[in-house]
């Protein structure tokens, strides 16, 4: 699986901004970028104004090894 740099980013944007659940808020702007991150990659919980992210155990592994 190939992460362009702008994804990768995003990646780890939300392993940095996670609260002690692992979550991450995302902005409504930011959620379309979200949503084209493989699912393998990234649990995502959608909301009106947004949504909330977090990596899963594929996507934390593919940022420690990357």
């Amino acid at each position: 699986m190939k992460l362009d740099q702008g994804q990768r980013h995003l990646m780890d944007l939300a392993n940095r901004e996670a609260n002690l659940d692992g979550w991450a808020k995302v902005s409504k702007v930011v959620w379309p970028l979200i949503e084209k991150i493989p699912t393998e990659l990234l649990e995502k919980a959608p909301s009106d104004d947004g949504g909330l992210v977090r990596l899963t155990s594929t996507g934390a592994a593919i940022l420690r090894y990357t």
